[in-house]
């Protein structure tokens, strides 16, 4: 009988020091783990890959055709449209460094910066992670106009999702408590604002329609 109190302590004093996943361990060396009972049936691995894979010869003599190259001013929301893929955009053959701006506050434990920038032919407007949205001015960078976009009755702002999206003069930002807001890209003044389900992921416009 003192023999097994002593067992019993030592297993117990194992688990406090080491853990869980140490004592199943020693647990399972020792022969006194309960052995896991496999489910009758056969397995089939579904992410084996074909053995029969080959290379088409005559693969490399296609031709990679592209759409028509577009000039684009505006960048509205993820992808640039609503079903989020971009098309061939023209790009300068020799871009160069403008300019740099620091926005805000960057990710952290709690807050993560997930809204894409959106702008326009006048202004990049961006968030930051703790709700401050800005527009900056294409030419230089120099700030606009900033507000904040989260509840101000929240003692820790953090986000976790949410985004941007433009609409001519119509700025909409979603967040993760809920809210979907709309700014005037010209000043900052918020035209309307409504709160239903936290955001899950960036907002999407086609014509006239928004989409959460």
């Amino acid at each position: 009988m003192f023999l097994f109190k002593k067992y019993f302590v030592f297993i117990y004093l194992l688990f406090l020091l080491v853990g869980c996943s140490a004592v199943d361990s020693t647990l399972d060396y020792m022969g006194l783990k309960e052995k896991e009972k496999k489910l009758a049936g056969k397995r089939l691995d579904i992410i084996r890959i074909s053995e029969d894979l080959s290379v088409d010869e005559h693969a490399k003599e296609e031709s990679l055709n592209l759409s028509k190259k577009i000039f684009n001013l505006s960048w509205n929301q993820i992808g640039n449209l609503s079903t989020h893929n971009a098309e061939n955009y023209l790009i300068n053959k020799d871009p160069k460094f403008y300019w740099k701006k620091r926005i805000g506050d960057g990710e952290g434990n709690y807050n993560k910066i997930y809204a894409q920038p959106v702008g326009n032919d006048k202004a990049i407007f961006a968030l930051d992670a703790e709700g401050r949205l800005v527009a900056l001015n294409i030419e230089d960078g120099e700030f606009l106009w900033k507000i904040n976009v989260f509840p101000e009755s929240e003692s820790l702002n953090s986000s976790i999702d949410g985004g941007l999206a433009l609409k001519d003069d119509n700025l909409i930002v979603s967040n993760s408590y809920g809210d979907i807001i709309n700014i005037n890209t010209e000043d900052g003044e918020i035209r309307w604002r409504v709160n239903g389900n936290p955001a899950q992921g960036s907002p999407s416009v086609y014509q006239d329609y928004l989409f959460q």
